[in-house]
This record gives C-alpha cells, sequence and structure tokens, in this order.
C-alpha cells in the first residue's frame, strides 16, 4: 500500500469469490496449496480460471515431494502444511478445473546440486526442493508459452529431480564402472606379457646357468 498498490488482504478462494469472471490477466499462488485441503485446493483452481481472462495465466510454487528431505522431513516442519502436492495430480486437477495445458517444472536445487553426479549424496540433497507451475487457458496462448518463446524457461532456475540425478548417478557409475573394467583388462594383458617374458626369461638363465656349471 505504501508504494500505491491495490493490496486485499484476505482468504483465498471468498477473495477470489468477489472478483469478477475474466478480470484478471495473471494470477500467482506462492507456496500456499499444500495448507489447503484436497477440497479447498479444487475450489481455488476453480476460482483462479474462472477470474482470469482468456489470456490469462496461472503461476504456481510449492515444495517438491520429489525431493526425499522435503517429502520425508522438511515439509512438516511447518504444521500448517497439510497436503503434499503430486505435480501429477495437480495437472489432472487444472484440467479439471477447465485449464487448456498446464506444465510443471522442478527448481530451486539443494544445496548439492553442483556435487559430483556419481555422490549418491546428491540424489538426496541435491535436487529440486520445490515445484513450479504454469497454466494457461487457451491454446494460443500454451502454444505462445510452452512452444513458440520458451526463453523465460531459462530464468527459472531449474533443477534436477530426483529421477534425473538417479538416472545422472547411474550414467556416472556405470561410466566409472566400464572405465575400471577397461583398466583391468589392460592391466591383465599387461601381467599376461609380462608371465610370458618371464617364462623366456627364465628358459634363458637355466642355458646362462648351464653354460657357467661347464666353464667352471
Amino acid at each position: 500500500k505504501e508504494f500505491g498498490l491495490n493490496v486485499i488482504h484476505g482468504e483465498a478462494i471468498s477473495t477470489l469469490s468477489e472478483f469478477k469472471s475474466g478480470s484478471v490477466s495473471l494470477i500467482t499462488v506462492f507456496h500456499m496449496i499444500e495448507h489447503l485441503s484436497h477440497k479447498q485446493l479444487s475450489q481455488l483452481l476453480v476460482e483462479c480460471n474462472r477470474v482470469l481472462d482468456q489470456d490469462g495465466i496461472l503461476v504456481m510454487e510449492t515444495p517438491s515431494i520429489e525431493n526425499l528431505l522435503v517429502s520425508s522431513k522438511t515439509f512438516y516442519l511447518d504444521p500448517s502444511h497439510i497436503n503434499p502436492i503430486n505435480p501429477d495430480g495437480l495437472l489432472f486437477l487444472l484440467q479439471s478445473s477447465g485449464f487448456k495445458q498446464s506444465k510443471y517444472y522442478y527448481i530451486n536445487g539443494a544445496p548439492l546440486q553442483q556435487a559430483n553426479p556419481i555422490n549418491l549424496t546428491r540424489v538426496l540433497n541435491g535436487v529440486a526442493q520445490d515445484v513450479c507451475f504454469v497454466a494457461t487457458k487457451n491454446q494460443v496462448t500454451s502454444h505462445l508459452l510452452f512452444e513458440q518463446n520458451k526463453s523465460w524457461e531459462n530464468d527459472l532456475e531449474q533443477a534436477p529431480s530426483m529421477l534425473d540425478a538417479a538416472v545422472q548417478f547411474d550414467h556416472e557409475r556405470d561410466k566409472t564402472y566400464h572405465k575400471q573394467i577397461k583398466t583391468i583388462n589392460s592391466l591383465n594383458q599387461t601381467i599376461k606379457s609380462l608371465n610370458y617374458d618371464l617364462i623366456l626369461l627364465k628358459n634363458q638363465l637355466k642355458y646362462i646357468i648351464l653354460f657357467l656349471e661347464i666353464v667352471k
């Protein structure tokens, strides 16, 4: 209000219900939907769809249950968190609420995101801590946002999902394994060659020893 903005403080669903249909171009919901029951969440999405104009966009962010530490521990630090959000389930709910297309992005990587992919701790504490949803109401806006001009996605601070990190872990582990196997095979060939040379040397030494005995 100090900046001259028209700020309304109120409960989300009841406040949205007072807005005219198609009167808003953008709705953002940051770390709020995990505090709602499934019924309340459904009501909120229906109201968001009604209030947005035809070119309107809905943006939401919530903790990512893909992150094992978030879903099993930090999510419950806040006792008002009651509804861990399944990303695919929310896409279905958005579609059921009337949105034409929606996508989600894993963002805000945990502290070990840049760690070596072969470190198992990266799978546990290096993946996205949050997930961002973007939903549109018509095909034109969807095409523009998700296909024609995707440069905005570069500003999302995207991070790997748990599955992405696990796949990278397996890939790096397999690379290391095959490299080690190649090294072992090379060493085995060297050992075989040295054994062959040793046998030749032993045979040659027999003749040298025999010659020295004769000379003696």
